[in-house]
């Protein structure tokens, strides 16, 4: 009996949700070529294998998902941070071809789609329309990037704007959002400043109250999220940048104090009599902490973690590439309290210092009445 292949997913898969590949019916030693083609069609890898069946006579290939997330890992954060893009069209996901030979003849050739997935998602890209994010709702802020993502299938995203007047009346509009050049079955990511947003209202930034990305099936809405801007007072700011679980951009930013501390290191030498150091080495940690925060933004500070990339962003600017040392994600379930986390990073370059000078400030007066900066 010829050789048959189980165990693959028709349409794609989120790459570790993939389980084995199963070959029944196998006499002897079998060959596997593997190749592995990127979104745009080109061939990036080539290699092959050879199994031998167990006394079933089948012969499972596992750990796919490992040998396929390095070919995943998608464009670079500086790629993909483009605030004035609006949208682009970022591929997501790469092909595992086979051809199975036994006793040296072809005798079957197969593929597999994997998408872009760093933890386990139990959906199925065929079929999975929606926002490629973990929010529902979250707060916002008036620098804050704001961004989306989906697999594209003939979908429209629509944005439903609401802001105060200047006789502080709510008002609303929706308006739609371009997208045009994307191929089917490609990941499309969008990404908008909030001043690009209150523009096709005809409004600031600072107006706005909330916005509602949707996502359309015709009339249909299928998906959506909601962005409430938090318009209280955070004396200290911090911004990141990073790919969410499915590689695509996402922005955070934490409202809780920034605790600097700085590590030592020099050489020393007797120089003319002289104790001398001829050698610095200043490295510098940053402790940041969340402030309050739901379960799903908590969720995200993992995706943070698990990035390969993290950026400072400040004002909607890239700023320097940091590496995470440590973490504190504890909380308790359950609690009528909200979460919250803290991390710990370093500049990653080796010259982590940068110079700045403080700017010239305008008379107005300081109050700190109604800082809201969590300890």
């Amino acid at each position: 009996m010829a050789i048959t292949v189980g165990g693959l997913v028709e349409g794609g898969v989120f790459c570790h949700d993939m389980g084995d590949v199963v070959l029944m019916y196998a006499n002897g030693e079998v060959t596997v070529k593997f190749s592995v083609t990127d979104a745009a069609g080109v061939k990036v890898s080539e290699f092959e294998e050879q199994y031998y069946p167990n006394a079933n006579s089948e012969i499972h290939i596992s750990g796919l998902s490992e040998v396929m997330e390095c070919y995943l890992q998608g464009e670079s954060v500086t790629d993909l941070f483009a605030p004035d893009s609006n949208y682009k069209d970022v591929g997501g996901f790469a092909t595992l071809s086979m051809e199975i030979y036994e006793s040296g003849k072809l005798v079957k050739t197969c593929a597999q789609m994997f998408f872009q997935a760093n933890s386990r998602t139990g959906l199925f890209p065929a079929a999975y329309k929606y926002f490629l994010s973990r929010f529902r709702e979250r707060e916002v802020f008036t620098d804050q990037l704001l961004t989306c993502a989906y697999i594209f299938r003939g979908q429209t995203l629509k944005c439903g704007i609401a802001w105060a007047d200047d006789e502080d009346k709510m008002c609303y509009k929706e308006v739609v959002l371009a997208t045009s050049g994307v191929q089917n079955g490609h990941i499309v990511m969008h990404q908008y400043k909030p001043s690009d947003i209150a523009n096709r209202a005809g409004v600031t930034a600072e107006q706005l109250l909330y916005i509602t990305l949707m996502l359309m099936d015709g009339t249909q809405r299928i998906d959506y999220m909601k962005m409430v801007y938090d318009s209280r007072k955070h004396k200290e700011r911090t911004g990141f940048a990073f790919k969410n679980l499915f590689g695509v951009l996402e922005h955070i930013i934490f409202t809780g104090k920034n605790k600097h501390t700085a590590d030592l290191e020099g050489s020393y030498s007797w120089i003319g009599r002289k104790y001398r150091k001829m050698h610095t080495d200043l490295t510098s940690s940053h402790t940041v902490c969340s402030g309050w925060i739901d379960q799903d933004t908590h969720d995200s500070v993992k995706d943070a973690i698990r990035s390969d990339e993290v950026y400072i962003v400040d004002e909607l600017k890239l700023g320097d590439m940091v590496t995470i040392t440590g973490i504190d994600l504890e909380y308790n379930r359950p609690s009528d309290k909200p979460v919250s986390a803290a991390i710990t990073y370093r500049v990653s370059d080796k010259i982590q210092e940068r110079f700045t000078r403080a700017r010239q400030m305008g008379t107005r007066i300081f109050d700190d009445s109604f800082d809201k900066t969590f300890e």
